[in-house]
């Protein structure tokens, strides 16, 4: 989304007060006063009613659908979300799909995840697949997240061979939270990523999951890793598989030349381990703006 803005002329001052006089019957239909969503409730203030909802979906749908402003097509997909619009939620799947402008598309997703439409959840997945701008994919995978539950497995699959590491990490974590009964394949995978990170928080998933059939690929990351806290988190995973863990790996993990591994080491085998950090974070909810500021 765009940068804060440097300071403008006069000129440029009356520009932009006639832009938002021109986007103001959009935004009326907001409920909330911030050009912000906030971190806490998703919506500041009281959504509209059932009635006016009907109404305003019909021009909120012409407007994404046959709007030539793209800063009014992002105020619509804003407004939507905002006040969970349910009837133009399908409108506001294939805006996701097709607009033109990324920041219109950034905010369809953004959108979707506030209002839980699990219909998206095929979009969302393609999204993640195939667009080239990074702030859109990352308010898809937020929004598939927000969705959660089985449905969005797959859709936490496709982020798993993202291009960026912090989108790894966060599908990483988000398959481990929603905690399926089997841990998919590329999860599992995922403990060879060249991050970290990545590899530590599929490990950790892979510990909240507790797959057994994630024991040979835990081991030897715990014997291979060069990263210790990679290590430390596989032989977290390795105690919540309980007797389907092999037992040697861990006590071989007795000698490891970090002191911290060591000692996790220790824990496991009494039966008391516990995850060592106040990590991993959920993901960052994303804070679009209602309206462009360029």
């Amino acid at each position: 989304m765009p940068a804060a803005p440097a300071a403008h002329s006069p000129v440029r001052h009356l520009r932009e007060i006639t832009r938002m006089v021109c986007l103001l019957p959009l935004l009326v239909a907001a409920s909330a006063c911030t050009l912000f969503d906030s971190p806490g409730p998703d919506v500041a203030g009281p959504p509209v009613s059932a009635a006016a909802s009907g109404r305003s979906a019909a021009e909120l749908v012409s407007e994404l659908e046959r709007g030539t402003d793209p800063e009014r097509r992002l105020a619509a997909a804003w407004t939507i979300g905002r006040n969970d619009v349910s009837a133009a939620a399908d409108a506001l799947t294939h805006t996701l799909r097709h607009d033109p402008s990324a920041d219109v598309r950034e905010t369809a997703a953004w959108a979707l995840g506030i209002m839980r439409f699990q219909r998206a959840l095929p979009a969302l997945g393609e999204v993640i697949r195939r667009e080239s701008d990074s702030g859109v994919r990352f308010s898809a995978l937020w929004a598939a997240i927000e969705i959660g539950g089985a449905p969005a497995i797959p859709v936490l699959q496709v982020a798993l061979s993202d291009p960026g590491p912090s989108m790894r990490e966060r599908a990483a974590w988000a398959i481990g939270a929603n905690a399926p009964a089997r841990a998919p394949a590329q999860l599992i995978t995922a403990l060879n990523d060249d991050n970290a990170d990545v590899r530590a928080t599929a490990a950790w998933s892979l510990g909240r999951i507790a797959d057994a059939r994630s024991s040979r690929a835990l081991a030897a990351s715990l014997a291979t890793d060069p990263d210790e806290d990679v290590r430390i988190a596989a032989l977290w995973a390795l105690h919540r598989l309980g007797d389907a863990a092999p037992r040697a790996p861990i006590e071989q993990a007795l000698d490891d030349p970090d002191s911290t591994v060591r000692e996790q080491a220790e824990k496991v085998l009494r039966g008391n381990a516990e995850w060592p950090w106040p990590r991993p974070w959920p993901m960052p909810r994303p804070r679009p703006y209602a309206f462009s500021d360029r």
